[in-house]
């Protein structure tokens, strides 16, 4: 075979070596894409995979909170107080792969903005005096007042408190301060369950109560819960007594908010529920939100 031929022949194979190597390499790519593409999914499914399990999990505390409120009920308990079990907050419990935790409140130790809706004077004295024991400035009321005069009224009655931003002076601060004292619930006839009330809204719902005699009957409850409601209206004396509305108060309640937190995993997941007390039944859901 003459020089010329050989030098051709070394050539092709040369150029198919490379053409296969090339190929490969393309291949290798390809491969690597779409292994790493399937990795992402699998990783995506593994994720909602988790965040389901721990929405159940979320889902199976909001129903251990109804099936408390529910045995309170057919026990026929009598009062609720800060001083029984589901007003400690549950730490986190160890699950097969997570955890969960949360906590009860009772919403009925709060003002119910919704008995301002009916425009009774006695109602805005209260708010009027909770902004003062909270030192919030007393222009606040009558921006309210002036909204809840309008058609905004059905929005701040269906938004809750989140509708206040809108107002003159309810500025994010002022929210986050009064967030903590107030609550919207959907019954405008609750009342202030004053065992689990804080010495601002004992304060608040009694004219003419100084904060220290407010005090004074928080120290008293925390000796003895009140059995019933005028175990709290003895408490009280003179001009006091007389302007008090005994049937403003409850030493029980009926609306109860709990939280619930949990993880599985990789998956988080968390629930906000308002929970309503039913005579002889399972009590209802009213809301839930999901952060």
């Amino acid at each position: 075979m003459s020089t010329h031929a050989t030098s051709s022949v070394r050539h092709q194979q040369g150029v198919a070596l490379l053409m296969a190597l090339l190929l490969v390499a393309v291949v290798t790519v390809l491969a690597s894409a779409i292994l790493w593409r399937v990795d992402i999914w699998v990783t995506q499914i593994k994720v909602l995979r988790d965040a389901r399990q721990a929405h159940r999990l979320v889902m199976g505390g909001v129903d251990w909170a109804r099936s408390v409120v529910y045995e309170r009920q057919r026990q026929r308990v009598s009062k609720d107080h800060l001083g029984e079990a589901w007003a400690t907050r549950v730490p986190p419990i160890p699950v097969a792969g997570g955890e969960i935790s949360g906590q009860m409140f009772d919403e009925q130790s709060k003002f119910n903005m919704a008995w301002l809706l009916a425009g009774d004077p006695y109602a805005w004295g209260q708010y009027e005096r909770l902004l003062q024991a909270l030192g919030l400035p007393p222009s606040l009321a009558g921006a309210l007042k002036s909204a809840l005069s309008g058609k905004v009224s059905e929005r701040i009655r269906y938004m809750g408190t989140a509708s206040l931003e809108t107002l003159p002076g309810y500025t994010p601060e002022v929210i986050e301060k009064l967030g903590k004292y107030i609550t919207l619930l959907p019954n405008m006839n609750s009342k202030l369950n004053v065992n689990t009330a804080p010495v601002e809204l004992i304060y608040a719902i009694v004219p003419g109560l100084s904060l220290q005699q407010a005090k004074e009957i928080i120290d008293r409850r925390a000796a003895a819960p009140f059995e019933y409601t005028p175990d709290f209206y003895t408490l009280l004396t003179g001009d006091v007594r007389d302007k008090f509305r005994t049937e403003s108060i409850s030493v029980r309640s009926d609306f109860f908010r709990v939280e619930v937190h949990a993880t599985f995993e990789q998956g988080r997941a968390s629930a906000v529920a308002l929970l309503r007390r039913k005579p002889s039944a399972w009590p209802d859901i009213v809301w839930m939100k999901r952060p």
